[in-house]
């Protein structure tokens, strides 16, 4: 054969040739078919996650715009509720201001009503436009606005009348207008709670908002992770890492945290034990007079003050000859900071060497004192009552700087009288303040109680309504036949009861004078000092047990 193939081998090449070609296009179309797949996977890969995150963007976007909404009526609530606090504070200053006015007629203190006064229409007026949206919280403002208009009205005419006599308006008129200033305030505090249950729901509704947003970003996040899972478990990696030293850090930051606030109660403990030992713990035994006596803070340590002096100071006379000093004081503020004050001023109390001729004496000398140093730059002061009582007489002797008035319950009659003919300004608030003096005299089976305002401004939970000076009337009015420790001891459960057991938001100080029959001891009394309240690690972990 010429042209030199192997003739058996020619025809076999035809069938390899085929299947070559049925391999090739099997080939090709696994190819393509692998392709299409890739490309069905690569569109799902890419448009699935764009898709998905466009649809997140849009439902985001929608989420975002729903929170900037729930967020705007927050903040525009809370204009409200600062147009609000700014007619309430207004008000307090002309009323604060005109007060001051009728106690000293000093025409400095009236300056602040006199400012405030033309700005109090503009503020309720500005009160009115905000709640234009709301009609019941408009009718609310309107009728706020008629009754301000009404009390600024009687207050001018009193201010007018007292200007033009010298002298303050009667104490009926005083009550009527003090009586209207406690309606406004009433509906001031009703319409502000309206804005404040708004605000919560909004504020609620905003949380809501954003936690669906959260919830979304977490969807997209886990669609994205699983795209990108690789690169994530390596974040995840890093993050558990960084987060485990976190955490560790943290553990350590919270022991240091808790071994700081060990030293800190074991010093605030301290400072109560200090203050306390500045108090007397036993009550002195004084001719004609049965004592009892309670102490109790809000915080580890208080501001509250009570201190008996013998007088005349550093003089040896008989029993039947000596008068006491009794005095009662409240340091504004609470915790160490008034402990500080309280302590200041004990010393300053102790460290006066003239005569006390009068009461006035003693409260002149100690605003002085703080005053010079203590208490103008700080804006802190002092109310304080201080009597001086002379058991043979039964006469007492009493000077007030802004304290509560002591209420007298009379024996024979069974009417209160509240000590209140001697009122000045709070200790600390000006220098070279003149006091003012007053006497009564106790008769046998009268009940003088002292007390400060952590007593008459208790409240349950919750709730707006103070404890007040009738429900601690009623307490010694219904129980006079007592002795003054049993009756201490019942105000006591009552008030604990009204307060619904919970732990007093200011300091408390009860001081109840009996006046016994002439040659009655009783002796050395101990005073109630109440528990304290729960150190600060002990609030610290009720808070977060972990």
């Amino acid at each position: 054969m010429n042209s030199g193939q192997d003739p058996v081998a020619a025809p076999a090449s035809r069938p390899s040739r085929v299947a070559e070609s049925l391999q090739s296009q099997q080939m090709s179309q696994l190819k393509s078919d692998a392709e299409r797949a890739f490309t069905r996977i690569l569109h799902r890969a890419t448009y699935r996650p764009i898709a998905g995150l466009l649809l997140f963007v849009v439902l985001l976007t929608a989420m975002i715009g729903y929170l900037v909404n729930e967020m705007t009526w927050v903040n525009y609530t809370n204009r409200i509720i600062a147009a609000g606090l700014d007619v309430e504070r207004k008000l307090l200053d002309v009323q604060s201001g005109i007060r001051g006015y009728f106690l000293t007629f000093d025409d400095d203190l009236l300056q602040p009503a006199i400012a405030s006064r033309p700005a109090v229409p503009v503020a309720i007026g500005e009160l009115q436009k905000l709640v234009a949206h709301n009609p019941s919280q408009l009718e609310k403002a309107q009728h706020l606005e008629t009754e301000i208009n009404r009390w600024l009205a009687a207050t001018d005419s009193a201010l007018a009348s007292a200007k033009a006599s010298h002298q303050a308006p009667s104490q009926e008129n005083q009550k009527t207008r003090s009586a209207m200033f406690d309606d406004i305030r009433d509906e001031v505090s009703n319409f502000q709670a309206i804005e404040y249950s708004l605000r919560d729901q909004r504020t609620a509704g905003a949380i809501r908002t954003g936690l669906l947003t959260v919830g979304l970003a977490l969807g997209l996040a886990a669609f994205l992770g699983v795209v990108q899972a690789v690169a994530i478990r390596r974040g995840l990696q890093d993050v558990t890492g960084k987060f485990r030293d976190a955490l560790e850090l943290n553990e350590r930051r919270a022991e240091q945290i808790k071994q700081l606030v060990r030293e800190l109660d074991i010093e605030l403990k301290a400072v109560a034990e200090i203050q306390r030992s500045l108090l007397p713990m036993k009550l002195p035994s004084i001719p004609t007079l049965q004592l009892a006596a309670s102490y109790q803070t809000s915080r580890r340590a208080g501001g509250d003050y009570y201190d008996f002096f013998r007088l005349p100071k550093g003089e040896s006379v008989a029993p039947e000859q000596e008068k006491w000093g009794i005095l009662i004081a409240d340091v504004s503020g609470h915790g160490t900071p008034a402990a500080v004050l309280m302590a200041v001023t004990h010393a300053i109390a102790h460290g006066i060497e003239r005569p006390l001729d009068a009461p006035s004496k003693l409260l002149e000398f100690v605003n002085d004192r703080l005053c010079a140093g203590y208490t103008v730059e700080n804006s802190v002061f002092v109310t304080a009552f201080f009597g001086i009582y002379d058991p043979a007489s039964r006469t007492l002797e009493y000077s007030s700087a802004g304290h509560n008035p002591p209420r007298l319950l009379r024996g024979e009659t069974g009417t209160f009288t509240p000590l209140d003919e001697a009122q000045a300004l709070p200790l600390g608030i000006m220098a070279r303040e003149e006091y003012l003096d007053a006497s009564i005299r106790l008769q046998e089976g009268d009940t003088l109680v002292l007390y400060t305002d952590g007593w008459t401004e208790a409240r349950p939970p919750g709730s707006t309504e103070l404890f007040g000076e009738e429900r601690l009337d009623e307490i010694f009015l219904t129980r006079r036949d007592l002795d003054p420790t049993a009756v201490m001891e019942q105000a006591l459960a009552d008030l604990d009861r009204y307060t619904g057991h919970q732990p007093p938001l200011d300091d408390r100080t009860l001081l109840v004078l009996h006046a016994a029959p002439m040659g009655h001891d009783d002796g050395e009394r101990t005073v109630s000092m109440l528990a304290n309240p729960p150190t600060l690690l002990e609030s610290v972990e009720a808070i977060n047990p972990a």
